[in-house]
């Protein structure tokens, strides 16, 4: 995996056989509280899912956000992403009722918070 940051930001990148093959990263949460940050852009393809490498990122993505001093986790998602959702609460992220910030991301109907 490699990482490319900006201040408060980390974006982190999994290649497999020279290509990008998933990726994930976290920045402050636009029209946020300084102290909320926003996980971001998490994708896999789909042979790399179910090998583990999702909580691996998920936790780098998490304590990338700590060091950067975040104690709230947000994240946006859709209702059918069902494997996305469950993986988020299994690593202790629970439903919210409405969003936060503004992020731009209309579409998305599914809104998650993580004490860090």
């Amino acid at each position: 995996m490699a990482q490319a940051a900006a201040p408060g930001a980390a974006f982190f990148v999994i290649k497999s056989r020279g290509s990008v093959a998933g990726c994930g990263g976290m920045g402050p949460l636009a029209g946020g509280n300084s102290e909320v940050c926003e996980l971001r852009k998490m994708y896999f393809l789909t042979p790399l899912r179910g090998l583990g490498l999702g909580p691996r990122l998920l936790k780098m993505v998490l304590d990338a956000a700590r060091k950067s001093g975040y104690k709230l986790c947000y994240l946006e998602t859709l209702d059918h992403m069902v494997h996305a959702r469950h993986l988020y609460q299994k690593h202790g992220f629970t439903m919210i009722d409405s969003p936060m910030g503004n992020t731009g991301h209309s579409a998305c109907n599914s809104w998650m918070v993580k004490t860090l």
